[in-house]
């Protein structure tokens, strides 16, 4: 049985100059995955290297807020290869964004620490923590292989955060990813223009924080459903991201969370913190522990940045969120309440009023008989008045 039987072909989810992706169900489970579709025949010798150095670096990314690598194979024949990953049936961030709608704060902190936890795993693989999709110990789920290196994404931009059914965050694509030993530093310039790092785009050495200045751009277009830097051409742009003002997000969003990208958009790498750094922030933490993501790699941190005030007010905080969401319930119930009472008089209204229309119709209809049967006598009794006159002359 040849690779293309164990599984069933179902609609293109998506379409890019890197291929065609598609819908596919493993037929012996019945388990859905995404089949990225590379013309493998057409590859130069580069480009075959590059993709296979993105299946090694997949291989090694387990974690909950990454799209999971499942296999891949090269039909020869077909002169194609197929990679095969977890399916995220819930879309990608640049579809919320081209929605034009209002995202809720709470929405974006979540988004955030989702995908800071995902950057964490990339950019820190050796730190001691808990892999949170096995819960062993470690960044790998071997504890004995080698300290890994450092995996910089370099593409981190709304279309490659994508999404499960559950609304979970699965940070994907690292088509061109780039994994590099322990404090090293890269000049290529990858990625794209409106996410990349001012380091990056004045072609010097960067690491893994320019990251970190994407991220910052995603979250910001989050909240104001545009890229905080744009200009008509590249070199107003690469000017307006190394040299002008970071935008201020729209009114509606709280001081924290402006205070966090704008520590994301720091022009200085040298002073950017870092995936770990962001989730060691008092606000992260308190967001993580709202959303049960916190990680037990961090606790120890975030105890001795924070003094066991400042870890009551925080509870204080969650009680009285606690608090008003079921004063809220409670007067959402009161209000759906009033408003199914008053549907049901409305209804009785309406069979009264249908009941009496049909009573109405009724008595036009007899009417309209008896004024023809008294036309039909008028015009009788005014023949014979006229027949008796002419008789009399």
């Amino acid at each position: 049985m040849s690779n293309g039987d164990l599984y069933d072909v179902g609609r293109t989810i998506g379409q890019g100059a890197f291929g065609t992706v598609r819908k596919v169900r493993w037929k012996e489970d019945g388990r859905i995955f995404a089949r990225k579709e590379l013309n493998w025949a057409k590859m130069s010798d580069r480009d075959k290297n590059r993709i296979m150095a993105e299946v090694e670096i997949l291989e090694y990314l387990h974690h909950d807020h990454i799209v999971r690598y499942r296999g891949h194979y090269v039909d020869e024949e077909a002169g194609m290869l197929y990679i095969f990953m977890e399916y995220c049936g819930g879309g990608d961030l640049s579809e919320i964004i081209k929605q034009g709608q209002h995202i809720p704060e709470r929405q974006i902190w979540c988004y955030l620490v989702q995908i800071l936890l995902a950057l964490q795993h990339c950019h820190h693989p050796n730190e001691h923590g808990r892999n949170r999709s096995t819960g062993s110990a470690g960044v790998v789920e071997n504890a004995d292989k080698e300290r890994r290196a450092q995996i910089l994404h370099r593409d981190v931009k709304p279309d490659n955060v994508f999404l499960d059914e559950n609304h979970n965050v699965k940070l994907g694509d690292f088509g061109v990813s780039k994994a590099l030993p322990e404090m090293n530093f890269t000049n290529t310039c990858v990625g794209t223009p409106y996410y990349m790092s001012p380091e990056l785009l004045q072609e010097r050495n960067y690491d893994f924080k320019t990251d970190i200045w994407s991220l910052g751009c995603l979250i910001y277009e989050l909240c104001a459903l545009k890229p905080p830097f744009r200009a008509k051409t590249r070199s107003e742009l690469i000017t307006l991201i190394c040299k002008g003002p970071s935008p201020s997000i729209p009114k509606g969003y709280s001081k924290e969370l402006g205070r966090v990208i704008k520590k994301m958009l720091d022009k200085n790498p040298a002073t950017r913190p870092s995936a770990t750094q962001l989730l060691q922030d008092g606000k992260l933490v308190s967001e993580m522990s709202f959303y049960s993501l916190i990680d037990p790699c961090f606790i120890v941190d975030a105890v001795s940045n924070f003094s066991i005030k400042s870890t009551a007010a925080i509870i204080a905080q969650k009680n009285a969120q606690i608090s008003s969401l079921e004063q809220r319930q409670q007067a959402y119930k009161q209000t759906e309440d009033n408003l199914l009472r008053a549907i049901a008089e409305e209804k009785r209204n309406y069979q009264v009023l249908m009941r009496r229309r049909e009573e109405a119709n009724k008595q036009v209809a007899e009417l309209d008989q008896e004024l023809m049967k008294v036309s039909q006598r008028l015009k009788k009794l005014e023949s014979e008045l006229q027949g008796l006159r002419e008789r009399g002359i």
